[in-house]
């Protein structure tokens, strides 16, 4: 699922579960840049969503971090950490990450 698709689906739970909106508005709040820049929590986020296992995570922070104008190699270096810290089910999701990746970005 692709980052606007996804947004839709979230979109739809917050109209059923308007509690849900501090936690959006918290998670909105910190992509504001202060002393790292977009890119950098990008990456970050990748990192974390890959060593969570969680495939949407994975895909919405692997188009952010591209849209930021994270490279291949910071991208792969990305993936390297996390398979560092999360093992074999974190090398299965950085390779997932990284299909992502390829399909998304311009040649």
């Amino acid at each position: 699922m692709n980052n606007k698709e996804f947004t839709g689906k979230v979109l739809n739970l917050l109209s059923k579960a308007p509690d849900l909106k501090n936690f959006m508005q918290y998670a909105d709040a910190t992509t504001k840049t202060n002393a790292l820049d977009a890119k950098t929590k990008e990456l970050i986020s990748l990192a974390v969503g890959i060593y969570a296992q969680c495939d949407d995570c994975i895909n919405w922070h692997v188009e952010a971090a591209i849209k930021a104008g994270a490279a291949e190699e910071e991208i792969i270096d990305t993936l390297k950490i996390s398979v560092a810290m999360g093992g074999g089910p974190g090398l299965a999701h950085a390779v997932k990450a990284y299909d992502y990746y390829k399909a998304h970005v311009k040649s």
